[in-house]
């Protein structure tokens, strides 16, 4: 099977919509609180709740830190796999319209093993990168 791997660079815009896509917990969810970009609601419904996009507070973490905390809420915890740390790959149908996302990996190798397990198809795979100049 030919998988198609296409490339693009993050933009901060991009990590703060992966991130609003996660549910955080334990330190990864205080750090969001003490990052401002996130809040705990307590009570009979106690949640997290990330900040709209248009706060502020995304402003003041550079793209890197947004990233590295997308990174220890999603992606396998394996901290010497440096890949993760500049490119995701991305499992996704695509429709033509918007991708079905149906999994992050920290590797090309990773991504491709879930594409021959799964039993969904057609998938594809997407990376994206950080932008080299904000290392």
């Amino acid at each position: 099977m030919a998988l198609d791997t296409l490339t693009r660079t993050l933009t901060k815009a991009d990590v703060i919509n992966m991130l609003r896509g996660t549910s955080p917990y334990g330190a990864e969810m205080q750090k969001a609180i003490n990052m401002g970009i996130g809040e705990y609601h307590g009570g009979q419904g106690d949640h997290f709740e990330w900040c709209e996009t248009w706060h502020d507070e995304w402003e003041k973490p550079t793209i890197q830190e947004l990233y590295e905390l997308y990174c220890d809420i999603e992606i396998d915890n394996q901290r010497e796999d440096v890949d993760k740390l500049y490119s995701v790959y991305l499992v996704y149908y695509d429709t033509g319209i918007d991708p079905g996302i149906e999994g992050v990996f920290s590797t090309e190798e990773k991504a491709k093993q879930y594409i021959e397990e799964s039993k969904h198809s057609p998938l594809s795979i997407m990376e994206y990168r950080m932008n080299e100049g904000n290392h």
